[in-house]
């Protein structure tokens, strides 16, 4: 049974995904986001804390049957800094940052907040995220799979011409890679999987690839796409709509395999090229959010001073009873 997730759960996610908060110097900082409440402790270990927490909920039907309704949430997302010893920046300059990437991230996500893009941006291997191995048979995703490398790994970053390199030299064998997103979202809440690919891949017999998705409570690979480049980066699109808790395996993840359309001869071998991979994932939650106000509560009162400021969100979803 479908569920719709907690207006809070995709705010949290959709700000932790795309936080980039950029110090002076170049680096990145260590922005946490959580729940509700502040967490002294996260404070001394990173350059600041952002919380997310549900103000209140409003049901309005929007006809006289009542199966059309209209679900307004009011959220507060506060942004906590303060000043350490270790730190290259005040807790003012990291708090105002902070919160204009909050801004950022709110207004360009403002129409699908629901939308979260899992991709390998940053990962290495044996990560406890999204995870990339090669092969060169048609295996299941609890087979015996050879995790990519960090050099590998960091190939499947970005679109930029820096491609992972796979190949089967044995007769009959193909060459294949398995990606695995893990789904931070509830099962039941999952509405929409899209999974690209963009890669070509050679073989003797056949170019081309095609990438399949793992049905987890069948146990096999099906609902392929295929493409014929053998020698140019292509984007593959695989669309899963319908059924998503059989995709998800009792760990989370989606799992999505390419493999080269032909196999090996023996003497000449099967080549996949992959550029980048990503997983964009929709759940059944709230389909419009937009920053209503802020406003800065600082505590100078206490040593060291604690840098806030709050957030009022709103959020939309329209659900139609019964469909």
């Amino acid at each position: 049974m479908s569920e719709t997730e907690d207006p809070a759960v995709t705010l949290t996610r959709l700000l932790r995904c795309q936080m980039h908060v950029v110090l002076d110097s170049g680096a990145l900082a260590s922005v946490t986001v959580s729940g509700e409440y502040l967490n002294s402790d996260a404070l001394k270990a990173c350059d600041g804390q952002v919380t997310v927490a549900l103000v209140d909920c409003l049901d309005q039907k929007l006809d006289l049957t009542g199966k059309s309704r209209l679900r307004t949430s009011t959220l507060r997302v506060n942004v906590w800094a303060t000043d350490t010893l270790n730190a290259g920046e005040t807790g003012k300059s990291i708090r105002q940052k902070t919160s204009e990437e909050i801004s950022r991230i709110i207004r360009q996500s403002r129409t699908a907040p629901n939308h979260t893009i899992y991709s390998y941006v940053g990962l290495s291997p044996n990560g406890p995220s999204n995870k990339a191995f090669s092969g060169d048979s048609e295996a299941a995703p609890n087979a015996e799979w050879t995790e990519l490398s960090a050099d590998d790994y960091e190939k499947l970053w970005y679109s930029d011409d820096s491609r992972c390199q796979i190949s089967a030299s044995e007769n009959g064998k193909i060459a294949a890679l398995l990606f695995g997103f893990k789904i931070e979202s509830r099962r039941a809440s999952v509405k929409q999987a899209v999974f690209n690919f963009e890669g070509y891949g050679s073989a003797p017999s056949a170019s081309g690839v095609t990438v399949k998705v793992w049905n987890d409570t069948a146990g096999v690979w099906q609902d392929s796409q295929s493409s014929q480049a053998g020698q140019n980066d292509e984007l593959l699109t695989l669309a899963v709509n319908a059924n998503l808790p059989d995709f998800i395996d009792d760990e989370g993840y989606v799992w999505f395999l390419a493999e080269t359309n032909g196999a090996s001869d023996g003497v000449s071998p099967a080549m996949l090229w992959c550029d980048c991979a990503s997983c964009l994932v929709t759940v059944n939650g709230v389909t419009y959010c937009d920053i209503v106000s802020s406003r800065s509560l600082d505590r100078v009162d206490v040593k060291p001073p604690i840098y806030r400021t709050e957030f009022t969100v709103k959020s939309w979803l329209i659900e139609k009873l019964g469909e």
